[in-house]
Formats: structure tokens, C-alpha cells, sequence
């Protein structure tokens, strides 16, 4: 029952704040335009952030390619990452 669902947009010290306050595990959170149905989805009940995704299956999933001019990066186990890198100079 979502009769009680409570959405707020606000401003606080200069940024713009926008809340799903549905007090259940399922108030997620989902940023759409017209023709980008999964541009920004915040899975609230599994503390994750999926770009280009619906399902994230990590805290942070970005389906598609990612563009970023340094990356820093800390593994407490190194052994279990797989890697698929291309790199291009700029």
C-alpha cells in the first residue's frame, strides 16, 4: 500500500534534495528522461546505485562505458577482480 508514500524536493545550503520518505525497503529512487528509462536508479533496500541499470548487482554498477580522468581504486582482495581495460590516448 503506497497511500502514505511521501516524496519530497527541497533545497538545503545551496543543493537541490530529492527524497523518497516511504518507509519500506522498497523506496527506491529512479531518475528517467523520455528516452533513458534507467538513467539513475537508487536501490534502497540494498544500499546500491545502478547507472544505466535497474538491477545493480554492486554498490556502484555503470552499464555502458565509463569515461573518467583518474580513477583511484583499493582492493582487499585483489585476487577475484577480473579486468577488461582499453586504454586510449588523449
Amino acid at each position: 500500500d503506497t497511500s502514505n508514500a511521501l516524496g519530497t524536493l527541497g533545497m538545503s545550503s545551496g543543493k537541490l534534495l530529492l527524497y523518497n520518505q516511504y518507509n519500506n525497503a522498497a523506496g527506491d529512487l529512479e531518475i528517467r528522461t523520455q528516452n533513458f528509462d534507467s538513467a539513475i536508479y537508487i536501490d534502497n533496500s540494498a544500499d546500491r546505485v545502478g547507472i544505466g541499470t535497474e538491477t545493480p548487482t554492486s554498490t556502484l554498477q555503470v552499464a555502458g562505458d565509463l569515461t573518467a580522468t583518474n580513477i583511484t581504486a583499493s582492493f582487499s582482495n585483489f585476487n577475484r577482480f577480473i579486468w577488461n581495460i582499453t586504454l586510449r590516448r588523449s
